[in-house]
């Protein structure tokens, strides 16, 4: 009898876990993230409007590299639009950030480097050859 409760109790639990699986997997966007890998590194390389309501997209992953067609809505794909412009001018921040920081930091290394005991081309050069 305690052999079948616990056998049952388990398959409960194993139903329930591999509902909430499937749940998450399904909440996922399919414009994002790829069906092959998971990734949400996804982004539309062409797309063309069919009519007032759908349009059709070639799809890439930057994760594992797969290309997909899929047909969407058109204001479903505006939003990804939106979404890809977002992300890439997040990156171009950053990137433009980390720039300045290194601009900055070999600004302070030649500025250090002058006010050491260089007195001519020759010691500056042998100081900042590597």
């Amino acid at each position: 009898m305690g052999i079948v409760i616990a056998s049952s109790m388990l398959a409960v639990v194993l139903a329930v876990a591999a509902v909430r699986v499937v749940a998450k997997h399904q909440r996922r966007d399919p414009l994002v993230h790829c069906p092959v890998c998971t990734a949400d590194a996804v982004s539309a390389v062409d797309g063309e409007t069919l009519d007032e309501v759908f349009a059709d997209l070639e799809l890439r992953c930057g994760g594992c590299g797969t290309w997909r067609r899929v047909r969407t809505s058109k204001a479903a794909a505006q939003l990804l639009e939106l979404k890809l412009e977002r992300q890439c001018r997040s990156m171009q921040d950053l990137a433009e950030r980390s720039e300045r920081e290194r601009m900055a930091s070999d600004a302070h290394a030649f500025v250090v480097a002058l006010h050491s005991e260089i007195e001519g081309a020759e010691d500056f050069l042998a100081r900042t050859q590597v």
